[in-house]
């Protein structure tokens, strides 16, 4: 199947094992207005949750912007870890950033993953540090009947490409603006 989401069956949907969405951020993002749920971007995790409950993969693997974990106060997330806990799904979350992943980008997000629970036993998150996930998980292992599990997230410890490193060093002349274009856009951004 293929067009607008929010008008396919999820009988219609093949089966699958995994099922992977990166939600539009907009709504929840600094850089948009995080009108959250009230934006109908951010209503689209729902149709994520109703393909899952009608599909029941294996996993999910949901990705968004850092923003995210604070959004509406935290009552966002919460939402999202009750509304996959109540389809089946337990969950984990954490905060990867490009940066340590072989990208010369510092790009922050979240990373939800969510096992369906017929597969794994439930446990309570391992909580260290008093960072925003660590906050987090503590305000949500205080919502009764919450089903977490702990992640083996790879490790942030070292960058090893930065931009200097992809950047070519020989640029050829027609990629750079001659003096008379140079100075107009000058003149522009002074007006």
């Amino acid at each position: 199947p293929a067009g607008d989401i929010t008008k396919i069956d999820a009988k219609d949907i093949p089966d699958h094992d995994l099922l992977t969405a990166g939600f539009p951020c907009q709504a929840f993002s600094v850089a948009g207005e995080r009108l959250g749920f009230e934006d109908t971007r951010g209503t689209l995790f729902f149709e994520i949750a109703r393909i899952a409950a009608e599909k029941k993969p294996k996993a999910l693997l949901l990705e968004n912007v850092k923003g995210l974990i604070n959004h509406d106060k935290g009552r966002t997330l919460n939402t999202m870890i009750r509304t996959l806990n109540d389809i089946g799904y337990v969950v984990d979350f954490e905060v990867l950033n490009s940066k340590y992943f072989g990208v010369p980008q510092n790009r922050e997000r979240i990373f939800i993953i969510a096992i369906r629970d017929d597969l794994i036993n439930p446990e309570a998150w391992k909580i260290e540090g008093n960072n925003v996930i660590a906050k987090a998980k503590r305000r949500i292992s205080q919502l009764d009947g919450v089903k977490t599990f702990n992640f083996d997230f790879p490790e942030q410890t070292e960058v090893t490409t930065r931009l200097r490193d992809i950047l070519e060093t020989d640029v050829d002349e027609k990629y750079y603006l001659d003096e008379e274009k140079t100075a107009k856009l000058v003149a522009q951004l002074e007006s």
